[in-house]
């Protein structure tokens, strides 16, 4: 992660509505250990207590935001991919493609014809 978006990070996790500063590096670390083991990683390294704390609430909605925002990713690449395959341009490119084929075919298939005949088969 580049130091500027561990700077915001750092910024957005001190932020709560109740003028109460977080401890930044608990944050962080709760958040890694939701997303390495959940829950139960969490009580492991930090109590039964730590899960309710202002510090975890902050790192779960951080965590939340991370998948939607995935999620989200994730569909829009799908939804590019998949309009890709069916767009218009696409069918039209393969339907020249085609035809230049065949064309070609149609080409040989004559030269050879024509070498043939002029061989005296």
């Amino acid at each position: 992660m580049s130091r500027r978006r561990s700077q915001l990070d750092d910024a957005r996790a001190g932020q709560t509505g109740q003028g109460k500063q977080l401890d930044t590096n608990k944050v962080r670390e709760i958040r890694a250990d939701l997303a390495a083991g959940g829950d139960k990683a969490v009580e492991r390294r930090h109590g039964k207590g730590a899960l309710g704390s202002a510090e975890a609430q902050k790192a779960k909605a951080q965590r939340s935001n991370v998948r939607k925002h995935e999620s989200r990713l994730r569909e829009a690449s799908a939804e590019r991919a998949g309009s890709a395959k069916g767009s218009p341009v696409r069918a039209d490119q393969a339907q020249k493609a085609q035809r230049a084929k065949e064309k070609f075919v149609a080409r040989e298939r004559e030269a050879r014809a024509t070498s043939a005949v002029s061989r005296g088969r």
